[in-house]
């Protein structure tokens, strides 16, 4: 009887391992340790806390092609700066819009593409905040809450 207790508790303690929820102390601290500009929450106060592994991947519905790499040889290649902060950059310290949140939906694909093409529209002079949500219901070539491809949202 105790060798059966001893096994059901070792599997047990196995699949909790395997199915462990990714937001750790572990992870914070690691991301913390890494970063001065911001503060990641704790595994306590993060409010994705209650969200199971399953959900959370359910979030994260980015569909990634292979990449194809054109080379547009019409403008010349500068040099990328060392350091860049958009907060205190004078072409974009306006361009800065507040977090949204997609909630249960997976849609960071819509979300990705219409703010990369609102910081294009602020960087010519015209600053907007364009909608996700135009691209979830009616990009017919992507999944809406179900992922999608940001060049296809393009």
């Amino acid at each position: 009887m105790f060798k059966l207790i001893v096994v059901g508790t070792v599997v047990a303690l196995a699949s909790a391992v395997e199915r462990a929820h990714p937001i750790s102390a572990e992870m914070t601290s690691t991301i913390n340790s890494r970063t001065a500009s911001w503060v990641a929450h704790t595994p306590e106060t993060n409010p994705l806390r209650h969200l199971s592994r399953e959900q959370l991947l359910e979030l994260v519905s980015t569909n990634v092609p292979a990449p194809r790499f054109e080379i547009d040889e019409s403008e010349p290649i500068t040099a990328v700066p060392t350091n860049f902060d958009p907060r205190t950059d004078a072409t974009w310290k306006n361009c800065i819009h507040p977090i949204r949140d997609q909630q249960q939906c997976g849609s960071c694909w819509a979300f990705g593409s219409s703010e990369a093409l609102s910081d294009r529209f602020c960087k010519a002079g015209k600053n907007v905040i364009l909608s996700p949500q135009d691209s979830v219901s009616c990009d017919y070539n992507n999944y809406g809450c179900d992922g999608g491809y940001i060049n296809l949202a393009w």
